[in-house]
């Protein structure tokens, strides 16, 4: 399969990352344990009036199937077009049309997406009945020209502040990883495990490094040369110890927040201000538009400036079939088919 919708190297739109191999990593490690079957069909169409690639998953929820769009929920699932939006959702249509019994699922998604907002009108147009729920706001940072205009003095000084005591423990050393060969960023995968380990996320939160699974994962997705150029990890090390981490990834104006964490023992450190402020600062310098932070709670987030920018939504389709509208009533009778999706 292949989906080379542009550059070999760079990823020149903000959608770039989801093509078939994001989707496969995603398919073949992480969806142990979850209603997701085994269940999946990728696309490509790549001519002159249209480029767009997508794929297509399955989800049980007790009898029922829903078809739903494939790969990792962040930064977001959707269709990635280069080229010829209205061509491709022609395409999508009609092979929803072909495959959905129960129901169609495009989500976590943006609720501003153009595909999206287009996709809806036309699966209406055929008699489908279409049901959003709301999840949350996707939080942004405009960046600026210079790190100044962000972050003050003051704030910098408290960050200064903080790196000076955690040296008076140990040696501290902080580590950015970019574009390296795939033996070092399966070592630099495995220093992120053990953070995590160590950290509050592996007893209440979702780990993105720590267990089998995971490591697979990161160590496919790195074999595209392109995710692994626009790949960035910044690791913190304490007497050579890893202990904190900041993972990103660019496309063409923004860099998203995939995953961050640090170890108990240095809690009180502030560990992650520091990594943030030697990220953002890298960005600034890659002349990166906008930090993407994701969706959540926006304590943290709105620390650095950040803004809401766009509503995160999951969206459903009904067919116009029995199995279909048999699905709507029973899916806005039991609402909590939503949180288990």
């Amino acid at each position: 399969m292949h989906d080379n919708l542009g550059s070999k190297d760079h990823f020149n739109d903000n959608m770039a990352f989801y093509d078939s191999n994001w989707v496969d990593a995603w398919h073949c490690n992480l969806i142990d344990n979850s209603n997701w079957t085994k269940k999946l069909t990728k696309n490509v169409i790549n001519d002159v009036d249209c480029k767009a690639f997508w794929a297509f998953g399955e989800q049980k929820v007790g009898p029922f199937r829903f078809i739903s769009l494939a790969g990792n929920f962040f930064p977001f699932r959707g269709v990635h077009i280069s080229k010829g939006c209205r061509e491709a959702i022609t395409a999508v249509s009609n092979e929803l049309t072909s495959q959905v019994d129960y129901a169609f699922r495009a989500g976590p998604t943006l609720k501003d997406d153009k595909f999206n907002r287009e996709l809806v009108v036309t699966l209406k147009n055929k008699g489908w009945i279409v049901l959003t729920t709301a999840l949350g706001w996707n939080y942004i940072v405009n960046l600026p020209i210079d790190i100044d205009e962000l972050i003050s003095a003051k704030r910098k000084k408290k960050i200064r502040y903080y790196w000076k005591a955690i040296n008076k423990v140990g040696s501290g050393e902080i580590i950015h990883f970019n574009d390296i060969c795939a033996d070092r960023w399966k070592g630099v995968f495995s220093d992120l495990s053990q953070i995590e380990s160590k950290a509050w996320i592996s007893q209440k939160g979702e780990p993105r490094f720590l267990g089998v699974n995971n490591q697979r994962y990161w160590n496919q997705l790195i074999q595209n040369t392109a995710f692994s150029k626009n790949l960035n990890i910044w690791v913190m090390f304490l007497d050579s110890k890893p202990v904190s981490y900041v993972t990103t990834m660019d496309t063409k104006t923004t860099r998203f927040v995939l995953s961050n964490s640090y170890i108990d023992e240095v809690k009180d450190f502030s560990t992650g201000k520091k990594l943030y402020l030697e990220m953002i600062t890298n960005a600034i310098d890659n002349q990166m538009k906008n930090l993407d932070i994701g969706f959540g709670d926006s304590g943290y987030k709105q620390e650095w400036g950040a803004e809401k920018k766009s509503e995160v939504i999951d969206l459903f389709a009904f067919p116009p079939t029995i199995r279909g509208r048999l699905t709507r009533y029973i899916f806005e009778i039991k609402k909590n088919l939503i949180k288990i999706l």
